[in-house]
């Protein structure tokens, strides 16, 4: 077969591929564009409407807080994010579930028009260099399947650190054309970019312009790569000084929260398998695997080692922390970039070379040994081998509660549960205080109420140190909305206090968990009739006091109970 580094795809075959690859192309970002049309009119992603709450409160003059109190709290993880989340809040007259989808979806918008700038300016190839012909190599596989425009419309920080990684790659790229002290310079500020977005982009911003300078091995490398590192280092100081000055710690409170240790007792991490995720992303990815596995030569390893090697010592790193709402591959999904670009550049070189495609025999060998790797690691039997060793956690055995009720409550769905909680908060008084773990819609919607963040994921003292009921009670909120029942260790310390039943009046599945309201709060009559009249909403066939429990009692596994006690609590 001829040489494709030549002109040989001219005159109507050209036109016709051309064509058919714009179409392609259109036809991709249609696509993107319908993703953002079905999840309109706002994110049911709870966990983004945190960043509007620490925008709102901003937004005030109180600084990037929690609560309204003013307390500096680290627990936005991306504070590049919040603080794009405060200006769509001051700019645009929408609902803050609508800005969040608009900002996402944008910003990833955004970031695969960059990430096809990038793609044409570094490919030598002639055929390559038609940016149609690298739209439809980068983006349909990418839209069409789940991970990328899924995040996009989740109103998180996804997108904002694909495009981190976006301006990363075109800088160190550039800077590999060109060697220079400016274009250094940017490399450095982008890397530092790419740190402060999220924490664990720190890994590829750090070795993947280090493996690129030695992979494109210019004069002075050893002086270019010190000079990067030097640069990079003092980023990071200044980093790292800014965050402990305003909130006493380095790392986001969801770095302490996530851990093994923390969440010790937590029954939900089978749902969350870094195996599977791996697997999503991969399966996203399949094109560009191929093209890695069967187009990679001598000329072209090393760019492929640096791409990919800060990319998986990035996934490595995430078997440190269970992944919590990582739908979808969240955490995996920023580096998307690196396999799409590191595969493009293969692809190029291996055009470029002269009968590149005469030695078929190894590149079908090569595309049969990829499928074999590929079909393998799909295998269902890796994520649930993985879960059964790592992740399987029976927690403890609920405690038991006693109603009066003949059967349990009926169970809202997510959504719905979520805002059905937002709507009693924002009609509860504004002087109290609440605590929880499902509070990102309803914090966002009443940002002037204190929550006590029972996952630690806002709450300082939650997060740094073991989980203690005490603290809880001492903190005396007006109203609890207990855990999720996955925080099985949580949820009985709290239930089982000596003074849990004397201070609170429980309602045994309300809102899925169950809420607690404090009998000698100064607000609890107001309070009580206000979450009857929104039960009675929820709930019209039930009656909720006899949802009012009685008593609770530890009960081993398998042990008697009363003939009048309800489920275990939570379920």
């Amino acid at each position: 077969m001829p040489d494709m580094s030549d002109d040989t795809m001219n005159g109507g075959p050209a036109r016709w591929a051309g064509w058919a690859c714009s179409l392609l192309v259109a036809a991709a970002f249609v696509g993107y564009a319908v993703v953002l049309y079905d999840a309109m009119p706002e994110s049911t992603f709870d966990d983004a409407y945190m960043f509007v709450r620490y925008a709102a409160h901003l937004l005030e003059g109180k600084g990037i807080a929690w609560n309204p109190d003013g307390a500096q709290v680290f627990g936005a993880t991306s504070l590049p994010y919040m603080l794009l989340v405060a200006a769509g809040l001051k700019i645009l007259p929408l609902p803050p579930g609508t800005i969040l989808l608009l900002l996402s979806w944008s910003v990833g918008l955004a970031a695969l028009l960059g990430l096809w700038i990038v793609g044409v300016r570094n490919v030598e190839n002639s055929l390559l260099r038609n940016p149609v012909f690298v739209g439809a190599f980068l983006f349909p596989l990418v839209l069409v399947l789940n991970i990328f425009p899924m995040n996009a419309v989740t109103g998180m920080d996804t997108t904002l650190s694909f495009a981190s990684h976006v301006i990363l790659i075109g800088a160190v790229l550039s800077f590999c054309r060109q060697p220079g002290v400016g274009a250094l310079s940017v490399v450095v500020l982008a890397a530092g970019a790419a740190l402060a977005v999220r924490p664990e982009n720190a890994v590829c911003a750090l070795l993947f312009p280090m493996l690129s300078i030695v992979a494109r091995r210019p004069e002075s490398m050893r002086r270019w790569i010190a000079a990067f590192v030097a640069g990079f280092a003092l980023l990071c100081l200044l980093d790292g000084g800014l965050k402990f000055v305003l909130f006493g710690q380095f790392f986001p409170l969801g770095a302490h929260a996530k851990t093994f240790a923390s969440l010790a007792g937590y029954t939900g991490k089978g749902d969350w398998n870094h195996v599977a995720y791996l697997q999503d992303f991969l399966t996203n990815g399949m094109m560009f695997f191929f093209t890695l596995v069967i187009c990679v030569e001598r000329r072209s390893l090393a760019w492929m080692v640096a791409f990919l090697a800060p990319m998986a010592a990035t996934f490595a790193c995430f078997f440190t922390f269970i992944p919590v709402m990582g739908f979808d591959a969240r955490y995996q999904c920023p580096f998307l970039p690196y396999l799409m670009i590191g595969s493009l550049l293969v692809l190029d070189r291996f055009l470029m070379e002269k009968g590149g495609w005469r030695p078929w025999r190894r590149n079908a060998a090569r595309f049969a040994a990829a499928c074999v790797i590929f079909a393998g690691f799909q295998s269902p039997a890796l994520p649930e081998s993985f879960a059964d060793r790592y992740l399987r956690d029976e927690g403890l055995p609920p405690a038991r509660v006693v109603t009066s009720a003949s059967r349990p409550l009926e169970q809202l769905d997510f959504w719905q549960n979520i805002v059905g909680f937002s709507s009693l908060l924002q009609r509860l008084p504004r002087d109290i205080t609440i605590a929880a773990t499902e509070h990102g819609y309803a914090g966002a919607g009443s940002p002037d109420v204190p929550i006590i963040d029972l996952s630690g994921l806002n709450s300082p003292e939650y997060a740094l140190e073991e989980f203690s009921a005490d603290r809880v009670m001492a903190a005396k909120p007006d109203l609890i909305w207990l855990p999720h029942p996955h925080y099985t260790v949580r949820v009985k310390r709290i239930l089982l206090h000596p003074r849990f039943l004397q201070e609170y009046e429980l309602y045994e599945g309300a809102f899925n968990f169950g809420v607690a309201l404090a009998r000698n709060g100064p607000r609890y009559g107001e309070i009580r009739r206000t979450f009857l009249g929104v039960a009675t909403i929820l709930y019209p066939d039930a009656d909720m006091l006899e949802y009012i429990v009685n008593d609770i009692y530890d009960a081993p596994s398998g042990a008697g109970e009363p003939a009048s006690a309800t489920t275990p609590a939570g379920d």
